[in-house]
């Protein structure tokens, strides 16, 4: 039978006491001033960013030169914190997206941080694969190994190399099952697609309390 990293050997990967400081320590605060949420926003877009979609606490643009730019507040999405960090500090992994660098300016109007995230622009995935993990998470499957067996052979059947890398990534969303289980969200649309790499892109709903 399949057995994945238990969390003693990830946290050799990923120190768990710093893993929600990682974001804040090499974010770049920008040179410009902001009042609030959508302030932020509007200044990417006079940088010439496009609007390219929106989450439930997030604002997804593109930038002139092809970067994708996440902008959200990391106070009111500790859970997207916590996995742009693993991301972070897990650079080399295949499954994850790289990173351009981290911007943060002060919202004066919100009292809070806004944190925009520059990473690689990829595209959504399709076929097979995509079926394939829609069904697995709209089951009434019991997440248990069995669940992420089926999961890990999804992933690694559309993408056959570096088991290790996956591993990772596996023990990552099993260990946060436990701190964001009502929020697990790793349906089709929050994997993209590098080529033929499949990426994990936001694993978790955003915990508003």
């Amino acid at each position: 039978m399949k057995t994945f990293l238990n969390y003693q050997t990830f946290t050799e990967v990923l120190n768990e006491g710093t893993i929600d400081s990682i974001l804040n320590r090499r974010a770049i605060v920008e040179d410009f001033d902001i009042t609030d949420f959508d302030d932020y926003v509007k200044q990417y877009m006079s940088m010439g960013a496009k609007e390219l979609g929106a989450g439930s606490s997030a604002e997804v643009l593109v930038m002139p030169n092809g970067d994708v730019v996440k902008i959200f507040a990391a106070l009111n999405d500790p859970a997207m914190v916590r996995s742009m960090s693993f991301m972070l500090d897990n650079q080399r992994n295949v499954f994850l997206p790289k990173i351009k660098k981290v911007m943060k300016a002060w919202a004066t109007e919100e009292d809070r941080w806004m944190l925009a995230i520059h990473m690689e622009k990829l595209i959504p995935v399709s076929g097979k694969f995509k079926r394939d993990l829609d069904l697995l998470m709209n089951s009434d499957h019991s997440i248990d190994e069995i669940y992420w067996m089926d999961l890990f052979d999804i992933i690694i059947e559309a993408s056959p190399n570096h088991k290790k890398d996956l591993e990772v990534v596996i023990a990552f969303l099993k260990h946060h099952m436990k701190k964001y289980r009502q929020m697990q969200d790793w349906s089709s649309q929050n994997w993209m697609m590098r080529g033929n790499q499949v990426v994990l892109l936001d694993p978790f709903w955003p915990d508003m309390d």
